[in-house]
């Protein structure tokens, strides 16, 4: 950070501009296509939504390095800044992701990072929430000098990289640990000898549950009480609610 402190006082000593997003990098929006999921044909390429990859297509429309932010209002992070992904290569986007080039004076990996950092919760409206073409071309960016433009992104790409780099470290000391888990379940639990096997019927008490009634208003607004349904079951301990 005092590398950037330093630069920022040697090529901006009187402040950084800002700029509006349509000034610091080209709009392909116009070129998007979006292809039903029944016309798609199985293919090499990555086909891009509002939240990355959704399919691998047989074509492309876009050949380069993009950045690709979703418009869809129902996926922007829980910090209500937008979904941001870089895309490189031949790829495909349908009309769920604004998508941008690099444009001379500010570097589209600073874009990256600069926009995953953008509130843009108050941009979100429509009938369909969406973060819509006119306001996203109207996002403020910050524009330092290219020189502090390099030296920020070096300085995030390095904690992504690092950051990486430890998840897959994690990843796989929590597979090998879940493994040395299963074996010793088993080996504890299955290993019946005489014991004698009961129905599961006889070992507790066992009701089915139940959606609460729509026609209840007051079941369904400013509710307190935690409703567990089937999108909440995908771990061995529930913890919160949907």
């Amino acid at each position: 950070m005092n590398r950037v402190n330093e630069l920022i006082k040697e090529y901006c000593p009187d402040g950084v501009e800002i700029h509006c997003l349509e000034d610091c990098c080209n709009l392909l929006d116009k070129k998007r296509k979006p292809i039903t999921k029944a016309f798609r044909e199985a293919g090499e390429y990555p086909y891009y939504g509002a939240n990355g990859i959704q399919d691998y297509v047989a074509n492309y429309i876009f050949d380069g390095t993009f950045v690709l932010v979703g418009e869809d209002g129902s996926v922007i992070t829980k910090s209500g800044t937008p979904v941001v992904t870089w895309a490189e290569g031949k790829i495909w986007v349908n009309n769920h992701a604004h998508i941008i080039k690099e444009k001379d004076g500010v570097m589209l990996r600073y874009l990256y990072h600069y926009l995953q950092t953008i509130d843009v919760t108050s941009l979100i409206h429509g009938n369909i929430p969406k973060l819509t073409g006119g306001d996203f071309k109207a996002l403020e960016i910050a524009v330092p000098p290219l020189e502090v433009q390099r030296e920020i992104v070096h300085i995030l790409d390095s904690f992504t990289l690092l950051t990486a780099e430890l998840t897959a470290e994690l990843t796989a000391e929590l597979t090998a640990r879940k493994k040395q888990y299963d074996f010793y379940r088993d080996k504890l639990l299955f290993h019946y000898g005489t014991y004698p096997m009961k129905p599961l019927a006889e070992l507790g008490k066992w009701s089915g549950g139940k959606t609460p009634s729509m026609s209840e208003k007051s079941f369904w607004e400013q509710g307190t009480i935690p409703w567990i349904s089937s999108k909440d079951m995908k771990s061995s301990t529930l913890e919160d609610t949907q």
